[in-house]
């Protein structure tokens, strides 16, 4: 039997307002927002509370005695820091990974959309707002964490892999990129345990490649001589604090720079003779700022890779 056609001129079903689509996500999202929001505040209290306490301090901090504020901010650093680089994994793995999943796992997708809604406008209102969300959340808590440890930080500690990676550009770029992760996964498995589980694997595996390896040759490091003291027993050699954002290499070079490549086991006379130098591979302090826009950058730019592919994904989809 053949369906009747529907009558000629009838009114197509007036498109859903994005404000209703807004609404809507958060009624079905609004748990675990509220969740992430509610970590993120405690976070933000601890800092707030904390830091008014420990800046009257300054660099006292490290100081030892009785009265020393040694105790809270070696308690506090040592949870906030790892608490801070949890985040844009929660963020992937309670936002992001059940935002398209669980409407597979419940069947609401296929209800949704049929609606005068559509697919792709319900995927954009559920990752626009709880996208922004998250971006709101990362500014503001990576912000805040700058304000906390400018007064008690050393010279050299923001080359350290954790410090770095909550400093506010490359935080925000963690962030936004572990929440889109979290949302291409959840579209692809369709299931959400094991999607939350991806995404765990897959942001802690690149948040290590990038820290150990990825980030250190974002430029070409630079070539100097450094002032060293050799003796029989080997070379010392001592630079100013502030100088160098990372030391990648050491070797003995002739004055030009070109490595020395002979015998390393003649007598301390023999080199200075020579004007045999050590010379170090680096990246100076200076680039911090470039070395942060450039891996912000980027992790942006793949999270935005990873949310038009999920919206491919979605479209292309059968209900």
């Amino acid at each position: 039997m053949i369906a009747a056609a529907p009558a000629a001129g009838r009114p197509r079903p007036a498109a859903v307002r994005w404000r209703c689509l807004a609404w809507a996500t958060w009624r079905q999202h609004r748990a675990a927002s509220a969740a992430f929001t509610a970590v993120a505040g405690f976070i933000a209290l601890a800092m707030a509370v904390t830091g008014f306490v420990l800046h009257p301090h300054g660099k006292e901090v490290f100081a030892a005695g009785p009265h020393a504020p040694w105790r809270l901010y070696d308690g506090t650093g040592t949870t906030l820091v790892p608490a801070l680089l949890l985040l844009p994994a929660l963020a992937g793995l309670f936002l992001g990974a059940p935002l398209v999943a669980r409407d597979y796992e419940t069947g609401a997708a296929r209800f949704a959309w049929v609606q005068g809604a559509g697919r792709v406008r319900c995927l954009a209102a559920a990752v626009l707002a709880a996208a922004l969300l998250v971006a709101i959340t990362a500014t503001g808590l990576g912000l805040e964490f700058r304000w906390w440890i400018a007064p008690l930080s050393l010279p050299s500690s923001s080359s350290l892999p954790d410090l770095f990676s909550v400093s506010p550009l490359p935080f925000l770029g963690w962030t936004i990129f572990g929440f889109s992760l979290g949302v291409f996964l959840g579209a692809a498995i369709a299931r959400t345990v094991p999607a939350m589980a991806a995404t765990f694997a897959c942001y802690a595996a690149l948040w290590y490649e990038v820290s150990t390896s990825w980030r250190k040759s974002y430029l070409a490091p630079l070539h100097r001589a450094v002032a060293v003291h050799i003796s029989d027993g080997g070379y010392l050699w001592r630079y100013g604090p502030g100088q160098f954002l990372w030391v990648l290499g050491s070797y003995l070079g002739w004055p030009d720079g070109r490595p020395f490549r002979g015998s390393l086991h003649h007598p301390a006379a023999w080199y200075s003779q020579r004007h045999i130098e050590l010379w170090l591979s680096y990246q100076p302090a200076k680039r911090l700022g470039a070395f942060q826009l450039i891996e912000s950058g980027w992790l942006v730019a793949l999270a935005a890779v990873l949310i038009a592919a999920t919206f491919v994904l979605i479209s292309r989809r059968a209900a």
